[in-house]
């Protein structure tokens, strides 16, 4: 127990402001998001925008073209939910069957031909399981914007 505590303290002192401040402010949004609160766009734009930093300064491609894609979702996200009728929240709605096996279908052409490009055209690690998390991430945050 106590050698899980000091590997814990450990990586966490190799952590720097940057990178506390972009998880916090990303927990912020899971909680906001997860209670329907708009408020959830402006942390998730704050952790997003510092990850493009820190990803752009680690040439983690994949990793920042998806945080640019969230920036640009926080916008959108603050918009669509700010567009309330009757000055109620906006449903949840459930996805039809038919629709998610289309995201799903569409999920793993696009990871295949994301994988494909970049095992054969950069130096990428594990390009198979980078496009798999990064479609499938886009994915998810398009469904949460549209609270789906």
């Amino acid at each position: 127990m106590q050698d899980t505590f000091v590997r814990m303290l450990s990586e966490v002192q190799l952590l720097n402001w940057l990178e506390i401040t972009a998880v916090l402010t990303a927990l912020i949004y899971v909680f906001l998001a997860s209670k329907g609160n708009k408020w959830c766009f402006v942390f998730g734009l704050i952790s997003s925008a510092v990850y493009v930093y820190i990803t752009l300064k680690f040439n983690l491609y994949f990793d920042v073209i998806i945080n640019i894609y969230y920036v640009a979702m926080s916008y959108f996200g603050w918009i669509s939910w700010s567009n309330e009728k009757d000055n109620e929240p906006l449903q949840i709605s459930h996805v039809p069957k038919k629709q998610l096996q289309s995201f799903i279908l569409i999920g793993f052409l696009v990871t295949l031909i994301l994988a494909f490009l970049a095992e054969y055209l950069t130096d990428a690690e594990l390009a198979y399981f980078d496009a798999f998390t990064t479609t499938f991430a886009i994915i998810a945050t398009y469904m949460v914007v549209k609270k789906q």
